[in-house]
């Protein structure tokens, strides 16, 4: 016989003699009896429960395994299960145990079932009297152990896993919450609690809350170090009918709030269901986002500094969020952000919001926008960049818009906005606008525009275009509630080459303005406005149909050659003493006021022709010093011109005075020169 074979024999016949030891102490200190006894009894009396074991086995290779494990609800099973397990696993160290010592390698639970109910009460479990503490029991004097029975044991558990577990819940109170994890998978791996633990945790959720089914899944991939608080996550997916979240990173000193936490994490959110989000938040009516949107997040800090850093995905958009967050614990904390996106595509963000699909909106858009300070006190300011905006709606449009626009916490600045305006049918009309808006609580706006024709129209319904004015009446009975809104001012210019309106029309407007306590009810207005056009005709007003017939002009239409003048408003009155319209047929010239409110007016109109265009004795009585038949008429209440006869009246009474005087001296110098010729 070899050596080598005589070595090997004698190997062989040690690892039998060791293996036989290790069944040996196996069976003596875990015989199968006396491991259901222990349990039966020491368990049942301790948790008020029945407890039930299966079938008992003891080996050196599989441990001490328990199958068909079960612990009842209180306090027997009539009452049903509280816990079950199908094998209830102990794995030891196969060295230890020859030296008589036991060290618990690996513990397993083959698909465990736990059932957790809450009452009524909403307080209480069906677990709850097991966390109630028990009275202290008179202690027995403990046996002498055996040498078996004393061995040495320690509970260090290098790898603990649930396969296929199950937990179930239900709850009976007002709130009906149903929730089921299954299956629940976990395996814990690690040398002792003093050295890193690996986790790997996989469940799936299903049930009810609030009335409405739920279902989620849950990856985590960790590894926890408890003496540093500390969790290192590989990986962390949560997969909801609503969006999958992901994330991965680190937390430290998690177990110890004082010490501050700090993160270092990333996290990904992506495949949006906004019709499922929709379930448990209310979005408006008429959007829509679509499943593409992401987001995408670092979160680097703690409780007392929080660097962030996000990046959101929607459609052609990509808007990058970056800042600080400072004193999160705090009743204010302080934060400092910019956002910034890219030139996006307006015409896919139309396309979500139903109401705005009429309008075919196209063009791009830019936005960046900063914002520092304590939270319930933040100063922001933002940069809004258009480029060539379109958008079209029945027969209108507009197109070629551009501008920039600065917004800060009170001001909103328009240094330039460019476009055309236009309707079907008709010819665009390019414009320019200048606009600042400051303090938004009472608004101060500017605004300078331009534009090279005007067609008023398109902002008036066919349906209006023909109707008459409504009667001062209609005004006059009008009761509001007293305005308590904000109160504006306005000053700024607008020149337009060319006006359209199916009352007037007009070249070269321009108009000028100052006005302050701008309301709705207009009330407040005070300042002064100007305003100019020339070379125009106004159209089927009423006011120009009552004083046709003595200008002798058509009652549909008057040309002018300018028309314009100054108002000036107090309290809610405008005022005018030179708004005068210079026409071929006639020079007309509006005195007086208008109280803004209710609309009534208090004015003389007076209307001269041109000098001769009236003869005989109308033409007489009615022309002024330079021969111009002058005429007045009294606007009153209803806008109803009334043709003022008192100069008329008095001029007739003068030329009656003076033919009476003409005849008289005329008639007495032929009786005087009778009698002295006799």
């Amino acid at each position: 016989m070899s050596k080598i074979t005589k070595y090997l024999l004698i190997a062989s016949g040690i690892c039998l003699l060791l293996l036989l030891a290790g069944v040996l102490t196996v069976k003596k200190m875990f015989p199968p009896e006396k491991i259901r006894t222990l349990i039966t009894v020491k368990a049942s009396q301790s948790l008020s429960r029945e407890v039930r074991l299966g079938k008992i086995q003891a080996g050196l290779f599989k441990g001490v395994q328990i199958d068909d494990f079960a612990v009842s609800e209180r306090p027997t099973f009539k009452e049903g299960t509280f816990i079950e397990a199908k094998a209830f696993v102990l794995k030891f160290n196969i060295w230890a145990l020859l030296r008589k010592k036991v060290v618990i390698d690996q513990v397993l639970i083959d698909t465990p079932k736990i059932s957790v109910v809450q009452y009524a009460d909403g307080k209480t479990f069906n677990f709850s009297d097991l966390l109630q503490a028990k009275p202290a029991e008179k202690a027995e004097k403990p046996k002498a152990e055996t040498p078996a029975e004393s061995a040495p044991m320690s509970v260090t558990v290098t790898r603990a896993q649930i396969v296929g577990g199950r937990v179930s819940f239900v709850d009976i109170s007002p709130r009906k919450i149903r929730l089921t994890l299954d299956p629940v998978d976990l395996t814990v791996k690690a040398a002792d609690m003093t050295k890193p633990i690996s986790v790997d945790l996989k469940v799936k959720a299903q049930g009810a809350l609030q009335g409405k089914e739920v279902q989620a899944g849950l990856a985590l991939k960790c590894v926890l170090e408890l003496l540093g608080s500390r969790v290192n996550i590989e990986s962390l997916a949560v997969d909801l009918p609503e969006l999958d979240i992901n994330a991965s990173g680190s937390v430290t000193n998690f177990l110890n709030p004082d010490l501050n936490p700090e993160v270092n994490l990333s996290l990904s959110i992506a495949n949006f269901n906004f019709e499922s989000i929709g379930r448990w938040t209310e979005i408006p009516k008429g959007i829509s986002f679509p499943p593409s949107s992401s987001i995408t997040a670092t979160l680097k800090g703690g409780l007392k500094s929080l660097n962030y850093d996000l990046v959101l995905k929607l459609l052609t958009m990509e808007a990058a969020v970056s800042g600080n967050a400072k004193n999160l614990t705090a009743e204010s904390p302080t934060v400092k952000l910019t956002v910034k996106t890219n030139s996006f595509d307006l015409a896919g963000f139309a396309g979500l919001v139903e109401a705005a699909k009429p309008y075919q909106v196209m063009g791009k858009a830019s936005l960046e926008a900063k914002a520092e300070g304590k939270v319930n006190a933040l100063a922001y300011s933002a940069a809004l960049t258009l480029e060539n905006i379109s958008a079209k709606y029945d027969k209108y449009a507009i197109d070629k818009i551009g501008a920039s626009a600065k917004i800060s916490a009170n001001q909103i600045e328009i240094p330039k906005l460019t476009g055309r305006l236009g309707m079907q049918g008709k010819e665009s009309s390019d414009f320019e606008i200048i606009s600042t808006v400051k303090d938004f609580s009472n608004p101060d706006i500017t605004l300078d525009a331009n534009f090279n024709t005007l067609d008023l129209g398109m902002f008036v319904s066919d349906a209006k275009k023909g109707e008459p004015a409504k009667p001062a009446s209609a005004f006059q009975s009008a009761k509001t509630a007293p305005y308590k809104g904000p109160v504006m001012k306005c000053r700024g210019s607008v020149k337009i080459a060319k006006v359209l309106y199916p009352k007037f029309e007009g070249q070269n407007a321009q108009a000028d303005w100052k006005l302050t306590g701008i309301t709705p009810v207009l009330d407040k207005l005070d300042g002064t406005a100007k305003f100019e056009m020339k070379d125009g005709k106004i159209k089927n007003i009423p006011l120009l149909a009552s004083i046709a017939p003595i200008l002798r002009t058509d009652p549909s239409a008057l040309a002018f050659t300018r028309m314009g003048g100054t108002m000036n408003f107090a309290k809610g009155t405008a005022k005018t003493d030179d708004f005068k319209i210079n026409s071929p047929a006639a020079d007309i010239t509006a005195q007086g006021t208008v109280y803004l409110p209710t609309s009534i007016p208090d004015m003389v109109l007076t209307a001269k022709l041109p000098k001769g265009s009236l003869g005989g004795t109308l033409g007489e009585f009615s022309n002024d010093a330079e021969g111009r038949p002058t005429f007045a008429f009294k606007l009153k209440g209803n806008w109803k011109p009334v043709l003022d006869t008192s100069k008329a009246a008095e001029k007739a009474k003068q030329e009656v005075q003076k033919k009476a005087t003409e005849i008289i001296q005329n008639e007495g110098k032929k009786i005087l020169e009778g009698i002295f010729k006799r």
